[in-house]
Parts: structure tokens; C-alpha cells; sequence
């Protein structure tokens, strides 16, 4: 379908109407959210407490102990806050690496020395 400018509202409906699926304006649709895993406060300290140090000097081993560490929040609600910070690392940018995870830590209240 064409619709030639200036459009008007009422043949954008029309069209619209014709091509999108309809749906009840009474009812809306639930919304239905995905329920989370509980963040391993434990597991995550003792990831920190190897990881920090390692971005501290600028060890590639460090690289490993985050995709654990990324591994351990997958899931939970912590999973999209892990993977932005993921980027950091996979730049090689350990210092803002360390710096997020140590506000992380200090936002969530575990351990980052």
C-alpha cells in the first residue's frame, strides 16, 4: 500500500488496521516478566577476590576469571550490568575493568579488596 504525503491520520489507520494485528484495546496483555536466579554472593567474592588484583596489573589471566564471573551472574539481575562492563575487557581496558567492578561490589556490598 502507498500512502502519498501530506498523510493523513485517518488513511495511516485504514492502512495500519489492514496489515497490523488486531488486539483488544478492554484487555491488555500481561506482562510477564522472567523471573531471575539469586546472585552467588559467595561465588562472585571469591571470582572478585582472584580478578581484582589481576586487573590491577594488567594480567590476562584476568580475562578468564571474568567470563567466570560473567558465567556466575548469568541469569540473575545482575546479567545486563556484567555484560556492559564485559566490553571493557574484551578491550583490553582493565583499569575501568577493575574500577566497575570494584563500584559493583560496593553497590551490591561485597567484597573488592
Amino acid at each position: 500500500d502507498f500512502i502519498a504525503k501530506p498523510i493523513i491520520l485517518d488513511d495511516l489507520q485504514l492502512v495500519l488496521s489492514k496489515w497490523l494485528p488486531h488486539t483488544s484495546e478492554t484487555s491488555p496483555s500481561p506482562i510477564i516478566e522472567k523471573a531471575c536466579s539469586p546472585v552467588d554472593s559467595q561465588g562472585v567474592n571469591a571470582i572478585l577476590s582472584e580478578i581484582l588484583p589481576q586487573l590491577d596489573k594488567h594480567l590476562f589471566d584476568a580475562i578468564a576469571g571474568f567470563n567466570r564471573l560473567e558465567s556466575t551472574l548469568s541469569g540473575t539481575r545482575l546479567s545486563r550490568e556484567i555484560s556492559e562492563i564485559s566490553h571493557q575487557i574484551k578491550t583490553l581496558n582493565f583499569a575501568e575493568t577493575a574500577s566497575r567492578l570494584r563500584r559493583l561490589a560496593a553497590t551490591e556490598g561485597w567484597k573488592s579488596d
